[in-house]
């Protein structure tokens, strides 16, 4: 029986003892005036909770205490005690242990791929990047982003059905998208709109015309830090003309998002008969309270760009964030430069590969 550390099960069992009934930003659901005072409502199984807007720089918490009133002839459960539960910041692992426990247990049939792969969702979660990937169904594109979502309930998963209230959760450090194909016509529109104000660095983001009217707790975000995300199907996978990425997105986004295209695939069997293992708690504890220091204090400008011999071979608007990888790949590989040249090489490749099928078209500088 294989017990895997990876396996979505068991990290789930970590969410659920940390994150499950905690009152969150996903169950925010407007502000009311309650009593005469103005507070935040929560919907949680048909059931209104209310609490101080003071209180929301808390989020997530556990409620202690509450009490039952009525008022204009809705029932609300006032929260009186609650115990704040966000991530404590510690530095329990290095950066290359930390990466090499998200999927490094994972059988794949490339694995210097899925390795870079993961160093660059991680890096992306500590540190500013804005990625796309693409690559046949079965690689494992959200293998990772699930572990980080279940480890630290602080990103965002985008898809069609949430655009409406993606606005809410724009202060989380990252951002992940997918099956931005099945977008419509309008979605398509405000998408585009967010990924331009996102990845222009803009510092101050106002909500869009199509969240007007629902629950939010800003008007204004600053999206300077915001990392992106986004993944895709090769080019073959899209059945609809125009369907695929670099059909979908203009040039200033096209090229301010650095694309990948990666190989191999999971051997899907291998979580079939994965056991929950009650020892990796203190593990996922590690990695979580790890995860939140590197993003906190990684400071990526004061870090010397390390040398590597791509000179000609990324260009225009990809460059700052092609340093930036380097950056955060010469943090895992230490002193070893044979490795840091090695992942680099894998990382280059695949985003030459990208560039391959679209024709080598460089749109803008």
């Amino acid at each position: 029986m294989v017990i895997l550390l990876s396996h979505y099960d068991n990290i789930k069992n970590f969410y659920n003892l940390h994150f499950k009934g905690l009152l969150t930003l996903e169950q925010f659901d407007g502000e009311k005036q309650i009593l005469g005072k103005n507070m935040a409502v929560f919907s949680i199984a048909k059931i209104k909770y209310a609490i101080g807007l003071d209180h929301l720089k808390n989020l997530p918490l556990r409620i202690d205490n509450e009490k039952i009133i009525s008022s204009n002839r809705e029932v609300f459960h006032i929260i009186t005690e609650y115990t704040p539960l966000k991530i404590e910041a510690k530095r329990e692992l290095k950066f290359s242990e930390l990466v090499d426990l998200m999927g490094g247990d994972i059988n794949h049939s490339h694995k210097l791929d899925y390795l870079a792969y993961r160093l660059l969702i991680v890096s992306a979660y500590v540190g500013k990047l804005r990625l796309r990937f693409s690559t046949k169904p079965h690689f494992g594109k959200d293998s990772i982003t699930w572990q980080l979502y279940l480890l630290t309930n602080n990103l965002i998963n985008f898809t069609p059905k949430t655009v409406a209230g993606i606005e809410m959760f724009l202060d989380k450090p990252l951002l992940v998208m997918n099956e931005l194909k099945d977008l419509n016509t309008e979605q398509l529109k405000y998408v585009s709109q967010l990924l331009h104000k996102i990845t222009d660095d803009s510092p101050v983001y106002t909500r869009g015309a199509m969240t007007k009217g629902l629950p939010m707790l800003k008007q204004q975000y600053d999206l300077s830090g915001l990392s992106v995300v986004i993944f895709y199907n090769d080019r073959e996978c899209s059945k609809k003309e125009g369907s695929y990425f670099d059909d979908l997105f203009d040039a200033p986004i096209r090229d301010r998002i650095m694309p990948f295209k990666f190989k191999g695939n999971l051997d899907m069997t291998q979580f079939n008969n994965s056991e929950n293992e009650e020892e990796y708690m203190n593990t996922y504890s590690q990695m979580a309270h790890s995860l939140e220091w590197y993003r906190l204090n990684l400071n990526l400008n004061e870090i010397e760009i390390p040398k590597f011999d791509d000179e000609g071979k990324v260009k225009g608007r990809h460059i700052p964030i092609f340093n930036n990888i380097k950056k955060l790949v010469k943090i895992y590989c230490d002193e070893n430069n044979l490795e840091f040249n090695q992942i680099m090489g894998v990382i280059l490749h695949a985003h030459i590969r990208y560039d391959d099928i679209i024709g080598n078209k460089w749109d803008s500088d």
